[in-house]
């Protein structure tokens, strides 16, 4: 495991340098607004999503600066959803990432404000992967549409209320695999599912790792779902329903699947695996 965390640390630092890169050629109308998105954008996060766009990218053994700006829209997204979450009309959190959340620093007003324009921000920053020429901007397009209905009403928004508005004592297994998905797998998806799209990977390597990001996204949810002691009786979780053992097992199950469908990249799908597995045994 250990080559997989100084993979993830060193890329890590990478997207962090370029979204500095990113904002220090920024110029806002509001300098307010940019120190709100970036202070959440940078602090502390674990940089999973973009990451895992890395990743793909390895597994089809292309340069990472092909989609890069797709890497950091995905990390773009992500914080938006970060600061929308914590705000007092969805979970009202104080802390995030031991820090006091964004609303907490700058108003529920700015902080709203700063969450769309990093949502915004995300396209206009995907859309640079058209400046390569070996990309087709026909694909650079589908992923563009694929990222808005993943973070929108076909994803992690229509999961933000169906997790708000679904009662809570009426749940089967499918409804909390569908909130889920939608909250959490959605943009774990979008992560695989873009460098897939931009780079022109074949129909049996895009449908691979298709099936791969959706069962990493629910092993990341189940997993969370362990590491929370809390495990309040109000919530959605899949240790309500299966039991710890039980979901432990299928953890286990769904990463075997995800690893098996990386049989296609041969060696070159090796992070992706160490990915995996890495979430399925994360401590925290």
């Amino acid at each position: 495991m250990k080559s997989i965390e100084k993979y993830i640390e060193k890329h890590n630092r990478i997207i962090n340098s370029e979204l500095k890169k990113y904002f220090k050629s920024y110029r806002p109308l509001s300098k307010l607004l940019t120190e709100a998105m970036s202070y959440t954008l940078f602090s502390a996060g674990k940089r999973l999503r973009p990451i895992l766009t890395l990743a793909v990218c390895d597994a089809l053994d292309r340069e990472h600066k092909l989609i890069m700006p797709a890497a950091l829209a995905v990390e773009m997204i992500h914080n938006f959803s970060l600061i929308h979450d914590d705000l007092p009309c969805m979970d009202n959190d104080d802390i995030r990432r031991g820090k006091p959340t964004s609303h907490k620093v700058f108003g529920e007003a700015v902080a709203l404000l700063a969450g769309d324009a990093l949502l915004t921000e995300a396209f206009k920053v995907i859309t640079k992967c058209a400046k390569y020429p070996e990309l087709k901007n026909e694909n650079i397009v589908k992923a563009v549409s694929e990222l808005a209905f993943l973070s929108g009403s076909g994803g992690m928004t229509a999961g933000q209320v169906l997790d708000i508005t679904t009662d809570k004592h009426r749940f089967s297994l499918d409804m909390i695999k569908k909130i889920h998905y939608c909250k959490t797998g959605a943009l774990i998806e979008a992560s695989c599912r873009l460098p897939a799209l931009i780079l022109g990977a074949s129909e049996s390597q895009f449908k691979s790792i298709n099936i791969y990001a959706k069962n990493i996204g629910l092993v990341y949810q189940i997993i969370d779902d362990l590491l929370d002691n809390s495990q309040n009786s109000d919530e959605f979780n899949f240790i309500r329903f299966y039991g710890k053992s039980k979901a432990l097992k299928l953890s286990r199950e769904l990463t075997e699947e995800a690893v098996d469908k990386l049989k296609i990249f041969s060696n070159k799908g090796k992070y992706l695996k160490d990915i995996a597995l890495f979430l399925l045994n994360r401590k925290k």
